[in-house]
């Protein structure tokens, strides 16, 4: 049935101009791109669910607390394994060099590229959104 419906479709295009074919197939690679891009996340969110107890335990390890999970996705310019981005508060006393330690350990494990901010670096605009959408881990 699929194949029918792609045969129909390639017949249908050949009526089109140039231009229009060519229009038609930047709205599909966007459909696509879209699709692997939806794809990815959902991949990516099951492997920091799967991983849960390991990310908690390398947060612990480096005093990080109250980790949260935002902004996961795929970005094409850093990484094809996707991104994933956590939100912690450290433990008085730590320095950038804990979040450093965090974010290698965790890009390790993972496979992907891994940002670590801390809660009190947030700002502005940007700080309510990310409180917003953060999801504890």
């Amino acid at each position: 049935m699929a194949e029918d419906l792609l045969q129909e479709l390639i017949k249908e295009t050949r009526r089109l101009t140039l231009d229009e074919q060519l229009q038609l197939m930047k709205q599909l690679e966007q459909i696509v791109r879209s699709h692997d891009k939806t794809d990815s996340s959902q991949r990516l969110w099951g492997e920091i669910q799967h991983q849960r107890e390991q990310i908690l335990a390398l947060a612990t390890k480096q005093g990080a607390s109250n980790v949260r999970v935002f902004d996961v996705g795929v970005r094409h310019d850093t990484s094809p394994a996707g991104e994933v981005n956590l939100l912690v508060n450290l433990e008085p006393g730590k320095s950038l060099l804990a979040l450093a330690g965090l974010m290698v350990d965790l890009q390790e494990l993972l496979g992907c590229d891994v940002y670590v901010t801390e809660e009190g670096g947030l700002k502005g605009e940007h700080r309510e959104r990310v409180l917003q959408e953060a999801v504890l881990l």
